[in-house]
């Protein structure tokens, strides 16, 4: 269903307030003052729109990339066809056309000034953009419902679920490490260091900042990203133990809220976690975007909220209920069961190589054709012998369909308490309904957003990135002070002692 032109310009740029972004799009909610117009259409919705690189050619290209397919066609052909409806977020289009720039001027002229600084002097709303995109509110509370308690909503990042399937097709240089590291791992500890924990001085002459960024760079392995205390998608996928999965949301929380010891409290009384224990001093940077937390549609701040540590189970429950972990981890080890190294040796063998393979975008009748593949009444086994006699464009577009699946969020909307306040204290406490673990609770739910279909000619940087990230994460560990690393094999081989 598109929604005609009106249907966002009859609103007012002021209703609109700023939610999140990522790094394609701009997510906006619909939020009128209680005592001016209301456009009831609106009510309960967000708006997306797609972003740009700050002063780049205003092109109003498709913001899912190069491709014959429109979000819409690969929801309804595709998404729909392997992920279950309960599961997918239902949204409309709204097509924009030159007489919406002047409202789009407003709207980013409005917000500028409440997006993250990084955010905003790297990019902006593409005011060229062919369409915006129209869907739930996930923050805020249902619509209609007057009774409804608070809610607290988190989106997950989940990213990868399982190491590479195909170890014989791996180079011998990264075979060691992607055996024993998953990707998800290997490329937050590299990052780190792009993005450290510790700032440079700003009362530092440009100069000598130079200088420590260019130490900081250099520096080496920060320990908590191959300590046992680290946040690792093989548990949180992890089917093999409960334990597994309550460990990875204890850690995604423990990372949102980690201050550095060096940061003061708000709080001396109350104080929030200070982050995961026995971590090197630096413990993790906030390079890593896994996890938000929104209540009733605010974007929290980490440090002037608790979260009940029985919210975890909750949310492990919730999850587990919703099948949606498992799903997302069987579609992805059918749609790449050779790795990105493995499928790049199949296409430079081919004749003319890979690029003729790439060059062409995805279609709808490759989508059709790969469906019955990825049904779960196909045994894995059966799936991997189809597999293996496939052409290889249909291999290529397979992988881009499973970095799409390890891009996309999860978000997770969960009925609440809240505690008063204390007279000592800043810091609101979270705490879950208390029949949430009985059965599914009332407006709780759990959606797979961020599900953009990725261009296939973008393989060839996955495979330069993958290669990268690797190489730089194994040498960090060979000239490692340390030898306790402990790999994400070991991680899931049994159960984690959780606190009590």
């Amino acid at each position: 269903m598109e929604w005609s032109s009106s249907a966002i310009s009859s609103s007012l740029p002021s209703q609109w307030r700023y939610v999140a972004e990522g790094a394609a799009n701009l997510i906006l909610a619909y939020s009128p003052p209680a005592d001016g117009t209301v456009c009831e259409h609106l009510t309960g919705k967000c708006l997306r729109l797609a972003k740009r690189a700050t002063g780049s050619p205003a092109t109003g290209s498709n913001p899912a990339g190069s491709t014959h397919i429109t979000p819409g066609e690969f929801t309804r052909r595709f998404l729909a066809a392997v992920i279950p409806s309960e599961l997918l977020l239902a949204f409309q289009h709204v097509p924009l056309d030159p007489s919406h720039r002047t409202w789009l001027q407003d709207i980013a002229a409005l917000v500028h000034a409440m997006r993250p600084p990084a955010k905003r002097a790297h990019s902006e709303i593409d005011l060229a953009a062919r369409h915006a995109v129209i869907m739930d509110n996930l923050t805020g509370p249902p619509t209609g419902a007057d009774d409804a308690p608070l809610m607290l909503s988190f989106e997950i990042k989940p990213k990868w679920a399982s190491l590479p399937r195909a170890p014989e097709w791996l180079h011998p240089t990264s075979i060691e490490t992607k055996t024993q590291f998953c990707r998800t791992c290997v490329f937050r500890a590299v990052r780190a260091l792009e993005h450290p924990s510790t700032p440079t001085d700003p009362a530092s002459s440009p100069a000598q900042q130079q200088q420590q960024q260019k130490q900081q760079k250099e520096q080496s392995l920060n320990a908590y990203y191959t300590s046992p205390q680290r946040f690792c998608a093989l548990q949180l996928f992890s089917t093999g133990h409960p334990a597994h999965l309550r460990q990875a949301l204890t850690r995604l929380l423990a990372e949102w809220q980690f201050r550095p010891r060096s940061s003061p409290s708000p709080d001396p009384v109350h104080e929030p976690a200070p982050g995961p224990e026995g971590a090197s001093p630096l413990g993790p940077t906030h390079a890593h975007n896994n996890l938000k937390v929104f209540c009733n549609g605010v974007l929290l701040d980490p440090v002037s909220v608790q979260i009940d540590p029985q919210m975890v189970e909750v949310l492990a429950v919730t999850l587990e209920r919703s099948g949606v972990l498992v799903r997302l981890a069987d579609l992805q080890r059918r749609l790449d069961p050779l790795d990105i190294e493995g499928l790049f040796a199949e296409l430079d063998g081919a004749p003319g190589g890979g690029d003729a393979v790439l060059a062409e975008p995805v279609t709808v009748a490759e989508l059709d054709a790969i469906i019955p593949l990825l049904a779960e009444s196909i045994a894995p086994t059966e799936c991997a012998r189809a597999f293996a006699r496939l052409p290889l464009r249909t291999k290529a577009v397979m992988y881009a369909l499973a970095m799409t699946l390890r891009d996309c969020s999860l978000f997770v909307r969960l009925p609440l308490l809240q505690d008063p306040l204390s007279p000592t204290s800043c810091i609101s406490r979270f705490s879950p309904a208390t029949d949430a673990l009985a059965s599914p609770a009332a407006h709780s739910l759990v959606k797979i957003i961020d599900l953009d279909l990725k261009p296939i000619t973008r393989l060839h940087k996955y495979l330069a990135n993958d290669r990268a990230t690797f190489s730089r994460f194994t040498n960090l560990l060979l000239s490692s002070h340390s030898s306790q690393h402990t790999s994400c094999v070991q991680l899931t081989s049994s159960p984690p002692v959780l606190p009590s």
